[in-house]
């Protein structure tokens, strides 16, 4: 049950995680990412951190360092996504398995042009998203 893959994109999805001073938990989170997203799924996470650089580094992401609210951390990530769809996601979050795949089915379904859905994969699981299509940032 593989996913299209659209060729004008790098990666299906691109999930974005603006934080501050939360250093220490986003490698609990990008390590219960990756293994969430099932295989099939090409994605690639960015997170940028309005802490003090501290050399730490989060294997799986890219994380950068940079002194700014968390709006303007999440317009500076969309614009460097390479995913055909753009999933913001809280430091603090955990996904549901199915999350990721019922979301791409959901916004590839979607008339073109649509900005964004609210959306949450499980009402018992405490996780949300609004997906959002990147050409439209």
């Amino acid at each position: 049950m593989g996913l299209p893959q659209q060729s004008w994109y790098s990666v299906d999805l691109s999930i974005l995680i603006p934080t501050k001073g939360r250093t220490g938990q986003l490698q609990t989170l990008v390590n219960h990412l990756r293994a969430s997203i099932p295989s099939e799924i090409s994605y690639e996470i960015l997170i940028r951190d309005a802490s003090p650089e501290n050399g730490h580094h989060i294997e799986g992401a890219k994380h950068i360092y940079a002194q700014e609210f968390p709006g303007q951390a999440f317009n500076k990530m969309a614009e460097y996504a390479q995913g055909e769809f753009l999933f913001p996601l809280g430091d603090d979050m955990r996904i549901y398995p199915r999350t990721i795949p019922l979301a791409l089915t959901i916004m590839r379904g979607l008339p073109q042009g649509t900005v964004g859905i609210p959306f949450h994969a499980d009402p018992s699981f405490p996780c949300h998203a609004y997906l959002m299509t990147p050409e439209m940032w």
